[in-house]
């Protein structure tokens, strides 16, 4: 099972900058004006390495940023405790990881398992960017198995690095330099699985990144380009919620289609676009049901019970994902698959946000939404060697970016006891 190491930080000092200013989102779900919003927030705010002009840009603020004391190498090898309070329907909860190293390897080792399907083509301008800053900025988000979690029980030395409300999420994170804590949550990781839940596109981009190293300094030894920063929390965390990703198709329902659809799923009611959320909260772990809002119109639908007993009969671990069996009508009654849509731009993916459907009505089209699943699923789906469709879950929240970087220059890991380099 996969080697899981303490990291060598690099991190900024929040006595020189304030932290709300200088983290950020995930890269991958702002528009282009939030990008900007984010990068006028501070000249230091991590979107200028994440999201530079240039990759030779972000190497040069990178380099610039240690020199000015506003980035920081942690002196010692440690593991992070990342601790995130949040709001869900009505309720504040609280999920809780660890950020360390993982040591990479290909999806075929069975070590570390992807969820679902990816496409290349993002991972190249990533991969540049690495290579030219030898620096991650942000972290693949990780779930592994601790029925009893006791990997949370922290020992009493922790030290508080920083603690930022940012969009009325409470984000805090803590150093722990224990030895002995450290010791028994590798040896706890190393008789388990990681499973993906968020960056597979980073994760690949690591592998690719691995091989370019590798191919320069070989591959004998342990070396830090080995290895990828992960945020890693247990499946069996209460407050871990595997959101669904929702469709937006950007053509028109003509109305034969809605009939042909109607032939595979009864309606069972109807809603407005302000009760979206407390239907999707009302159907959750209702694998045959979805959601369909056109022309501001909201319907209920459920997939007819001998559809649903054939996808299952075909399916039984998928089948209980609720946009697997909606993509299976969706064909029939489409004639193409949503492969092909996106190829040509004919489809959009948005996470669980009312704001965000009041948006895109505007652009037309119709909107397909779905209940959410228990993050269990996901491990049942991945275990039995399947993937789940593209675009299928939403970890929320998501891990900050800024909180740690880490750089992958070629220098062999410290061993225990040994400072970073």
């Amino acid at each position: 099972m996969p080697d899981c190491q303490p990291i060598c930080a690099l991190y900024y000092d929040f006595k020189r900058v304030a932290p709300e200013r200088v983290v950020a989102p995930q890269y991958d779900i702002v528009s282009q004006e939030e990008i900007s919003y984010y990068k006028n927030l501070s000249p230091f705010n991590a979107f200028h390495l994440e999201l530079a002009d240039s990759p030779e840009r972000a190497k040069l603020l990178l380099e610039e940023w240690k020199r000015q004391g506003v980035l920081i190498k942690e002196q010692s090898p440690a593991v992070y405790y990342y601790e995130l309070e949040f709001k869900f329907s009505e309720r504040v909860l609280k999920r809780r990881g660890f950020i360390l190293l993982v040591k990479l390897h290909p999806f075929e080792d069975g070590e570390i398992l992807p969820h679902e399907r990816t496409f290349s083509f993002v991972k190249e301008e990533r991969l540049t960017l690495i290579k030219h800053t030898q620096c991650y900025f942000s972290q693949i988000f990780g779930l592994y198995e601790d029925p009893e979690l006791k990997t949370l029980s922290l020992p009493e030395e922790k030290e508080l690095m920083f603690e930022v409300v940012f969009n009325s999420e409470r984000h805090r994170l803590y150093r722990i330099l224990n030895r002995d804590f450290i010791s028994f949550l590798r040896e706890h990781l190393r008789d388990r699985r990681i499973y993906i839940a968020d960056g597979h596109h980073r994760y690949q981009t690591a592998l690719a990144y691995k091989q370019h190293m590798e191919r320069m300094f070989g591959a004998k030894g342990s070396y830090d380009f080995q290895y990828a920063p992960f945020c890693l929390t247990p499946f069996e965390e209460e407050s871990l919620f595997m959101l669904p990703t929702h469709r937006h198709y950007l053509f028109p329902l003509e109305e034969s289609l809605l009939n042909k659809l109607k032939e595979h799923a009864e309606v069972l009611g109807n809603f407005k676009l302000e009760e979206v959320e407390t239907f999707l909260e009302g159907f959750a772990e209702k694998s045959s049901v979805f959601l369909l809002f056109y022309e501001g119109q909201g319907m209920v639908f459920q997939i007819k019970k001998e559809v649903m007993s054939e996808i299952e009969r075909d399916e039984p671990i998928l089948s209980k994902l609720p946009l697997f069996n909606f993509l299976k009508i969706f064909e029939w009654v489409f004639g193409e698959t949503e492969e092909e849509l996106k190829a040509k731009g004919e489809v959009e993916f948005f996470s669980n946000s009312i704001e965000r459907l009041k948006k895109k009505n505007a652009r037309g089209g119709f909107f397909v939404l779905f209940p959410r699943v228990l993050p269990q699923v996901l491990r049942d789906v991945v275990s039995s060697g399947r993937l789940m469709p593209h675009k299928s879950t939403y970890f929320y929240p998501k891990v900050l970016t800024g909180t740690i970087f880490y750089e992958a220059k070629g220098n062999p890991l410290p061993r225990e006891k040994e400072p970073c380099p």
